[in-house]
């Protein structure tokens, strides 16, 4: 009666197995142990003693479309998730407006509609930015954001005067690493050594724009936000030439300086950090 139950059963299996080949070419493999991965990343690892008893009546596992398989091995399906550390690009470059137009321009022409127009969108394209970013991060405001980012202005500006490429890999995005790394080159070229210090608080930070970028505009879960940031700041910078004397700037004058930096995260990693992905130079 064993023997009969499992010719039934190979019998169902034959019926079942359309596209995974005839019942002949599997008989050989019932006593074996074996283990292999599906093309469609689901792993089976169990062996084939007593075939038949273990085959369900109703369904045959099916590596192409995924179905489970009771009673003879448990699936498990391995799920990668991929996502990109930076895009690479900014998504949209800031520009500064263009002067005010007299009044009359400004209301009764197409060139002062037409800039109302850009004015309002710009406006609302960054109120959508800072309103998903609030969305997505519990606990962000401007004033934590501001506080990191002068964190990351002093912290950057330090690194680069000293070359320290090692440190400022993780603090700059990947595409803008490589344009710094061949700024210090240059400046090393130049000078043997630079100084730099920030003298006392940022005066001005302001947030001109803000924008989203990813792959695919209605998955937010692989975009990024980037903020641009005016800074200004009193600095003192001074270059050394190598018998250790300051052919360029001056150690008693702080020097007035406003930077335009684009500032970059993930929207929903949670784990993800502000980094500099870009400088604006005016």
């Amino acid at each position: 009666m064993a023997a009969l139950r499992r010719s039934a059963s190979l019998w169902r299996l034959d019926r079942w197995s359309t596209g995974f080949g005839r019942i002949g070419a599997m008989k050989q493999q019932l006593c074996d142990q074996t283990a292999w991965r599906s093309s469609v990343g689901i792993e089976r690892n169990r062996g084939f003693a007593g075939l038949g008893e273990f085959i369900p009546r109703k369904e045959i596992f099916s590596s192409a479309f995924a179905i489970p398989w009771r009673g003879l091995a448990t699936a498990r399906q391995v799920k990668m998730d991929f996502y990109m550390s930076s895009p690479g690009l900014i998504a949209e470059k800031y520009r500064p407006p263009p002067p005010p137009l007299p009044f009359f321009q400004r209301w009764f022409t197409r060139q002062g509609w037409r800039l109302k127009k850009k004015y309002l969108m710009d406006m609302l394209k960054t109120a959508y930015c800072l309103a998903k970013l609030r969305k997505k991060h519990k606990g962000y405001n401007q004033k934590v954001f501001y506080r990191e980012a002068t964190d990351l202005y002093k912290e950057i500006n330090k690194l680069s005067a000293a070359g320290d490429l090692g440190k400022l890999r993780r603090l700059v995005t990947e595409h803008f690493f490589s344009v710094i790394k061949n700024q210090i080159k240059q400046r090393q070229a130049a000078y043997s050594r630079v100084h730099w210090e920030m003298v006392g608080q940022i005066k001005l930070m302001r947030t001109l724009q803000g924008r989203l970028i990813g792959i695919d505009r209605k998955d937010l879960d692989n975009a990024f936000v980037q903020i641009t940031l005016r800074i200004q700041s009193n600095q003192i910078f001074a270059a050394y030439d190598k018998n250790n004397n300051i052919i360029k700037g001056d150690l008693e004058k702080p020097l007035l300086v406003e930077d335009i930096w684009i500032f970059e995260k993930h929207l929903t990693r949670p784990d993800s950090t502000w980094r500099l992905c870009g400088q604006l130079n005016f």
